[in-house]
C-alpha cells in the first residue's frame, strides 16, 4: 500500500474512533440514566466509571501493544485493534444495563487502536514523523469536534444506539478492509530491540512532561465548566456557550496541529513542546482573570492553538532518541502515560474544589503545564534517520 494513501487510511479510522468515543462524552449521565431504574448518586457513578473505562484499557495494555507493534508489524495488529474496537461499540449500544456499557467502554480502551494507528502513521513517514503525527492530531480534532455533537443530537432524536451501530458498522468495515489488505502482506517477525524507556532519564522525562500535560488537559475540562458558571452565572444560554468555546478549542487544534508538525523533528521537538506548554500556561493565567466572554473565546483558540504542539512534540523527541524497531514500545508507553494523566488530572480538581475558587483552579492547572515545560530535557534529542518499516 503506497505511503500517502496509508496515511490517509490511518486519518480517516482515527477521526471515526474518536467520534465513536466522544459521541457519549457530554450526554453520559443522560444516555446511563435510560438504561436503568436508578437513583442519582448510582447515575453519576456508573456515568464517572464509563468515562474512565476506555482510559483503564489503554493504561495497562498501551505498552503491550506497542511491543506487538514492534514485533508483528503494525499493519498486523491495526485490524485485531479493529475489530476489538468495533465490538465494544457494539456492547456499549445493544446492552440494557450500565455494567454493558461500562464493558463496552473497557474493551475500546482495550483495543489500543490510537497505540496502532500512531505507530503505523510514524512508519508511512518516517523521515518526518512530525508531520505525520500532527495531521494525526488533526483526525482526532475533527472526531472530538464532531463526536460530542452528533451525540447531543443524536440522544435528542432517540437514535443514540443507531448511532453508535453505525460507527461499529464502519469500523468492522475497515477491519475487513486491513485485514484482506494484509493477507498477501509477508510476515513480520523481529525480536525488538530494548527500548530506552524505562532506563533513559531523558525519555523518563519526557514521559513525566506528558503525564502532567495530559492530567492539565483533562483537569481543564471539569474547571472550565465551573469557572464559566462561576464567572458567567447570569449568561443567558450558558450550556450553549459552553459548547461553541469548547468546540472552538478543538477547531483550533485542527488548524494548528499539522502546522506545528510541518516544523517538528527531533531537535526542535523540546523548543516547540516549551512553546506550546508555556503559551498554555499563560493563556490560563489570563483566562482567570479574565472579565468578559470575547477575552475567553479568544484565550480557549490560542489554548487550543498551543495545545495541539504537546503531545506531537513529546513523541517525536521519544522516537528520535531510539531504535527504530523499539519505538512500538516507546509510543505505547507514552499512551499508557498520557492514559494515566486523563484519570489523574480529573480526580486531583474534585480533591481541591471544595476549598479552591475557580480561578485558583485554572492557575493550578497552568502550573500543570508550566512545569511540563521545566521537566522536558534541555539538551536537544539528537536526530535519528529512521528508514520506513513495512508493517
Amino acid at each position: 500500500m503506497p505511503a500517502l494513501p496509508a496515511l490517509h487510511w490511518l486519518l480517516a479510522c482515527q477521526a471515526l474512533s474518536t467520534l465513536a468515543a466522544m459521541s457519549l462524552l457530554p450526554v453520559m449521565p443522560l444516555y446511563v440514566a435510560t438504561l436503568h431504574n436508578m437513583q442519582p448518586a448510582e447515575v453519576a457513578a456508573w456515568s464517572a466509571a464509563a468515562l474512565a473505562a476506555p482510559a483503564v484499557g489503554t493504561l495497562l495494555l498501551g505498552r503491550a501493544a506497542g511491543r506487538c507493534c514492534d514485533h508483528y508489524g503494525s499493519g498486523r495488529i491495526i485490524p485485531l485493534a479493529c475489530g476489538v474496537f468495533a465490538a465494544g461499540l457494539v456492547i456499549t449500544c445493544l446492552g440494557q444495563h450500565p455494567a454493558s456499557l461500562l464493558l463496552g467502554r473497557l474493551l475500546q480502551g482495550a483495543s489500543v487502536l490510537g497505540v496502532a494507528l500512531s505507530i503505523a502513521a510514524v512508519e508511512t513517514n518516517a523521515a518526518m514523523p512530525g508531520a505525520a503525527l500532527g495531521r494525526m492530531e488533526s483526525a482526532t480534532a475533527i472526531g472530538a469536534l464532531s463526536g460530542p455533537t452528533l451525540g447531543g443530537l443524536a440522544l435528542q432524536a432517540d437514535a443514540l444506539r443507531e448511532l453508535l451501530l453505525t460507527c461499529a458498522g464502519l469500523m468492522a468495515l475497515t477491519t475487513w478492509r486491513l485485514w484482506c489488505a494484509q493477507r498477501r502482506a509477508p510476515a513480520v517477525s523481529r525480536p525488538p530491540a530494548p527500548a530506552i524507556v524505562g532506563r533513559s532519564g531523558a525519555s523518563l522525562r519526557w514521559l513525566a512532561a506528558l503525564l502532567l500535560v495530559q492530567a492539565a488537559a483533562f483537569a481543564l475540562v471539569v474547571v472550565f465548566a465551573l469557572h464559566l458558571a462561576e464567572r458567567f452565572s447570569q449568561l443567558p444560554g450558558l450550556p450553549g456557550w459552553l459548547g461553541v468555546l469548547h468546540a472552538a478549542a478543538w477547531a483550533a487544534t485542527l488548524v494548528a496541529a499539522p502546522l506545528w508538525g510541518h516544523f517538528n523533528n527531533p531537535c526542535r521537538a523540546r523548543q516547540l513542546f516549551c512553546i506550546g506548554a508555556w503559551g498554555c500556561a499563560t493563556c490560563l493565567w489570563a483566562l482567570a482573570a479574565s472579565t468578559s466572554l470575547w477575552q475567553v473565546a479568544l484565550l480557549r483558540l490560542l489554548l487550543g492553538a498551543c495545545y495541539a504542539a504537546l503531545a506531537q512534540s513529546a513523541l517525536v523527541a521519544l522516537i528520535g532518541a531510539i531504535d527504530p524497531q523499539s519505538r512500538g514500545g516507546v509510543i505505547g508507553s507514552s499512551r499508557s502515560v498520557a492514559a494515566l494523566g486523563q484519570l489523574l488530572g480529573p480526580l486531583l480538581v474534585t480533591a481541591l474544589q471544595p476549598w479552591w475558587s475557580t480561578s485558583r483552579l485554572l492557575s493550578a492547572v497552568a502550573l500543570l503545564f508550566a512545569a511540563a515545560a521545566v521537566l522536558s530535557p534541555r539538551r536537544p534529542t539528537p536526530s535519528r534517520s529512521l528508514p520506513k518499516v513495512a508493517s
